[in-house]
């Protein structure tokens, strides 16, 4: 199956979707900037699961806001010093890295507010007899010449204003 990641990676570079997808040869460690999108993301995913665990009884905003934050904040922070313990990293790099920390959390705390998600709420699907919410759903799209374009929603929402349906994907 071919990702969207794959399609762009190609079309920036042949070379470079050769070396990361066929040869499977990787950096040493990862830029920054995808440290600080990868942790911003960890905290978004772990903010809407706590809105879907929390939005039918949510009585404070203030409250449920703070909750959506300790939990995002927590589960990037677990993400960032899990990374921090497997990558083998110089003395001189640890500095920028925790620079990179700082950064995320100024940056997932901004996206947030911005995002606003008390006005929304998680969407519940069936999977297994079971509801859970509609967070990270792996999608294929039939594609000639491979097994399909798969790819990830990251969350689908209502929003509780309009009633429109939102597929959401975190950049």
């Amino acid at each position: 199956m071919v990702s969207v990641s794959q399609i762009q990676t190609y079309l920036s570079c042949a070379k470079k979707w050769e070396y990361g997808y066929i040869e499977e040869i990787t950096p040493r460690i990862e830029r920054p900037y995808l440290t600080i999108g990868k942790l911003c993301h960890v905290g978004m995913q772990v903010a809407m699961q706590t809105l879907w665990e929390i939005q039918d009884t949510v009585t404070d905003e203030c409250t449920a806001m703070q909750t959506l934050y300790n939990k995002a904040l927590l589960a990037m922070k677990d993400s960032y010093t899990k990374y921090m313990d497997e990558v083998p990293l110089l003395d001189e790099e640890i500095p920028d890295m925790e620079q990179v920390w700082e950064d995320a959390k100024a940056v997932f705390i901004q996206a947030l507010e911005e995002f606003e998600p008390l006005k929304y709420k998680v969407v519940s699907v069936m999977q297994n007899g079971k509801l859970k919410p509609a967070l990270e759903l792996h999608f294929v799209v039939p594609c000639a010449g491979s097994k399909g374009l798969h790819g990830f929603i990251d969350a689908i929402l209502i929003d509780q204003t309009t009633g429109f349906t939102w597929c959401t994907d975190y950049k």
